[in-house]
């Protein structure tokens, strides 16, 4: 009896002590393994020549942070500079355009809820990499430089513009997580927008 509670009370113990060593393991690898997609460069110029897409902040503008995210196989995703100016907070983002050649949808004739469906996949495209996915209460088409744009935005909250540079093939957005409206959004993406193959 005593050497069945002897064996018992040492199972119960080799039990307990491979629980403790394979849930430390486990917190171990996983914080190895949550790998930070960004990579921080110390300005334009840096972020130029590591993605090959040119980004800068307006002039005037304050605290700006350049970089880059990665995708898992180590190839660029997008460039982005973050950057405040006249109070607000934004994001610039470049990303190559892969086949998209337009994000104009056929417009013609319509409108409210029939332009509203038309813009919905352009809108998406921009959202995604704006990184600002809402259900938006206002969405449209409207000019970056010479480049048809899309909006989207929810008045006083987040919100975003994007445009296509098919040229050098290159997709924009310029977000806000707070304190966006038409005016602010578009006004700022026409003083960061340098098209890269010049004017079309």
């Amino acid at each position: 009896m005593k050497i069945r509670n002897l064996l018992i009370t040492m199972l119960i113990a080799v039990f307990a002590f491979a629980a403790c060593a394979c849930g430390a393991g486990n917190d171990e690898t996983s914080e190895e393994n949550v790998a930070n997609p960004f990579v921080e460069v110390e300005s334009s110029d840096a972020l130029c020549e590591a993605t090959g897409m040119s980004l800068d902040a307006p002039e005037g503008a304050s605290d700006a942070v350049y970089s880059y995210c990665k995708n898992d196989d180590e190839s660029i995703n997008f460039a982005q500079v973050t950057f405040k100016y006249d109070g607000d907070n934004y994001c610039y983002r470049c990303q190559d355009s892969g086949d998209l050649t337009s994000l104009e949808p056929d417009m013609d004739g319509k409108i409210g809820d029939d332009l509203a469906a038309e813009v919905s996949d352009p809108v998406e495209i921009g959202a995604a990499l704006a990184g600002l996915n809402y259900k938006w209460k206002a969405a449209g088409g409207t000019d970056i430089g010479e480049r048809y744009a899309v909006y989207a935005l929810n008045k006083g909250d987040a919100g975003f513009v994007a445009w296509l540079d098919v040229a050098p093939g290159f997709l924009y957005s310029l977000g806000m997580d707070d304190h966006a409206d038409q005016p602010k959004l578009i006004d700022t993406a026409n003083l960061v927008f340098v098209s890269m193959q010049g004017e079309a």
